[in-house]
């Protein structure tokens, strides 16, 4: 699937063809963010049904050059410098989905909480939730939570609910009132190449010479836990390298500092292809405190990496029997899991487990429940 560069939608003129499916799929989310992938896997499984979606990428003016080069634009109000102050006004007013009140289609799918109030002026309004951490948790910034918080009453005007977890559906029906029969899990899927090599092969007993290289993708946020990342690789010493996926703060930098981890850690900020970053990895350890899907986890699984994860909300669910699962924060028994993978017999054992687990989540699986998801507003068609 080629992926078409954006126009920009124009207030008097809706240059946005429908494609005969009538199905409209909006993004809000920036390069970066999980929303924006998740949006890009659900474009991706309806394709391959055949199902030709009309996109739209709403985008805040000042931070353009963070935006997928997605489809139809709709732009924000552009406020004196930008940033964060033009983000928070353009989620906390219907900026975006007054724009999308007009637009041709039989369904809108909005794959963010603050553009659900386009239920405001639709009828057929499809809302993702990836999770309900800003709802009840103190885990993001509070002007973050309350803009969040904000936009939430308008998800029950929503015909359809879409979440990606047990937990997360859990969650919403427990916090929001919302019947059990229009929230539905759609699963998502690894969008890495598939490796060529099957089963991925056994890596070297790690040692000084050779040493093993732990994965860990995750933004830097305090939930995600990095810090346990980190003092589990420094515990574990010279055999064990690191590569951590994300764009750093000051402090974790410090922290790295601390615990003379410079040498033996790689960041990466910035990454064009994920696979060489997977491909390079022995195991990929995941201790993050709250996840509403993990697709780190999937992506690790895919390639047949062992994983070592947390307990918390939605991990064990996603990562099943295909990874070992370690309570709380202590760094103790992540550095056992770590060394069981060091013996060959366990190591082949967990490979073949994850590459196992990933077979329940795939593109096809996703086009089918989110199909199903959408059946009610496109009975007929």
């Amino acid at each position: 699937m080629s992926l078409p560069h954006a126009s920009v939608l124009r207030p008097a003129a809706h240059p946005l063809s429908v494609a005969g499916s009538g199905v409209l799929l909006v993004n809000g989310s920036r390069t970066f963010d999980g929303h924006a992938r998740h949006f890009e896997m659900y474009w991706r499984a309806l394709e391959s049904r055949g199902i030709h979606p009309s996109v739209v990428t709403c985008v805040d003016p000042s931070l353009r050059r963070e935006y997928p080069d997605w489809g139809v634009i709709v732009e924000g109000w552009k406020v004196p410098g930008g940033g964060s102050l033009e983000m928070g006004l353009n989620r906390l007013f219907p900026v975006f989905t007054r724009q999308l009140q007009g637009l041709p289609g039989r369904l809108l799918h909005v794959n963010d909480v603050y553009l659900a109030s386009a239920a405001r002026f639709r009828s057929d309004v499809v809302v993702t939730i990836a999770d309900l951490a800003k709802a009840y948790t103190s885990i993001y910034p509070w002007a973050a939570s309350w803009v969040h918080n904000r936009n939430l009453p308008y998800v029950a005007k929503a015909r359809v609910l879409v979440c990606h977890s047990d937990f997360v559906r859990g969650e919403i029906l427990a916090r929001l009132g919302v019947p059990e029969e229009r929230v539905h899990i759609v699963p998502l899927y690894s969008l890495l190449d598939p490796p060529r090599e099957a089963p991925r092969p056994r890596p070297e007993p790690p040692s000084e010479r050779s040493p093993w290289n732990l994965l860990y993708v995750a933004t830097d946020r305090p939930h995600k836990n990095i810090r346990l990342f980190l003092e589990v690789l420094a515990r574990l010493g010279p055999r064990f390298r690191g590569t951590l996926v994300s764009r750093l703060r000051a402090e974790t930098v410090r922290r790295i500092g601390e615990l003379g981890l410079s040498s033996r850690l790689t960041v990466v900020d910035r990454v064009p292809r994920l696979e060489e970053v997977y491909g390079s990895a022995q195991a990929m350890l995941y201790p993050s405190r709250y996840e509403g899907f993990g697709i780190p986890l999937v992506e690790a699984l895919s390639r047949g990496l062992p994983v070592v994860a947390s307990d918390r909300t939605a991990i064990p669910g996603v990562v099943g029997n295909g990874g070992q699962i370690v309570p709380g924060s202590d760094p103790t028994p992540w550095c056992e899991a770590v060394e069981r993978l060091t013996d060959p017999h366990e190591y082949d054992t967990w490979s073949a487990r994850a590459a196992d687990r990933a077979r329940d989540f795939t593109m096809d699986r996703t086009a089918s429940a989110l199909l199903a998801a959408y059946a009610p507003l496109l009975e007929g068609g």
